[in-house]
């Protein structure tokens, strides 16, 4: 699960939508990268690997699955920042949830509108899900 939040338009939060239709101003895969994929508990492809269900033990999450894909991989799930774009600012705080599980574990990675790193995390941190914020 995925939350970003614009301040100080803190009532226009929102959510990533877990469904083949996305939109909301959210994206996935593309140009730039693979896709993540929607689960909703029961686990990943992969075996001892990622969540067996959301955060808080039940809901929908999405995620990277990267077993069939070489070292190297990029995935891409962006954000336009629509929720507060008719008061004029800009995303400045993302808060969401990680669960970065696995042998081979990569890097997570929060980008600003210019490609420039505001965050990362690498390698396996555990089964179970950790909060962050960024901003």
């Amino acid at each position: 699960m995925l939350i970003l939040a614009a301040v100080p338009c803190t009532a226009a939060a929102t959510t990533v939508p877990c469904s083949s239709a996305w939109g909301s101003g959210w994206s996935t895969g593309g140009e730039d990268g693979f896709a993540f994929t929607c689960g909703d508990g029961g686990g990943t492809t992969s075996s001892k690997t990622g969540p067996s269900s959301g955060v808080g033990g039940s809901g929908p999450y999405v995620y990277a699955e990267t077993s069939d894909r070489g070292h190297g991989s990029y995935f891409a799930l962006t954000y336009d920042g629509s929720a507060c774009s008719n008061t004029g600012l800009g995303v400045s705080t993302v808060a969401f949830h990680y669960h970065m599980y696995g042998a081979t574990m990569g890097e997570l990675r929060v980008t600003n509108a210019a490609g420039d790193a505001m965050w990362s995390l690498s390698g396996d941190q555990g089964n179970s899900w950790q909060a962050a914020t960024v901003g």
